[in-house]
């Protein structure tokens, strides 16, 4: 899940500074403090406002966001950090509900758009011009029919196929977006 956006730089500065006690440091457009992932005497941890990451020049942490610094630093999940930092009152849990539904309903659209995708090409296989697929992998690859079926697996019969049926025609097709989360348009 993507939480970067969830907090302004501002939180996180302070959250850094109220929280963690780090002392910041300008410099430039980044900010600079100690670093907490090893023993550091002049500040290296560098955090740009701007892109809200964090790079230490002297030990080599990243960090892409402020949730996946309070993760590595507790050493606890990237959901525990962002629970902790949601009930320190740096942005409300039912946000982070809401996140979490939106993504989940974005994979359960996925995994039915792969499961369809799945019984056409396997579907293809039994049309004319499947046909030499299937010999393919019952000659070639000498798969039977029972493991062919239980890999799931098939071939598509144009470059076009899954374009022409999916795309949407009506409002209850699969957009665009649905199809290239896929990696299979």
């Amino acid at each position: 899940m993507r939480y970067k956006d969830l907090l302004n730089t501002n939180d996180i500065l302070h959250l850094l500074t109220k929280q963690l006690n780090l002392n910041l440091k300008q410099v430039g457009r980044s900010v600079f403090f100690l670093c907490p992932f090893h023993s550091d005497k002049n500040p290296s941890l560098s955090f740009e406002p701007n892109r809200k990451i964090f790079t230490c020049f002297t030990c080599g942490f990243k960090a892409s966001d402020i949730f996946n610094f309070w993760a590595q630093y507790k050493k606890i999940t990237l959901e525990e950090a962002a629970e902790e930092i949601g009930q320190m009152g740096y942005f409300s849990s039912s946000i982070l509900q809401e996140k979490k539904k939106q993504e989940q309903k974005e994979k359960n659209k996925t995994f039915y758009l792969l499961s369809l995708i799945t019984d056409i090409y396997q579907h293809n296989l039994l049309t004319q011009l499947g046909q030499e697929a299937l010999k393919y992998l019952q000659i070639e690859r000498q798969l039977d029919q029972k493991a062919i079926e239980h890999f799931g697996l098939g071939s598509t019969i144009s470059n076009w196929q899954l374009s022409n049926l999916l795309f949407p025609q009506k409002s209850d097709n699969f957009s665009a977006e649905d199809l290239l989360a896929t990696n299979l348009v």
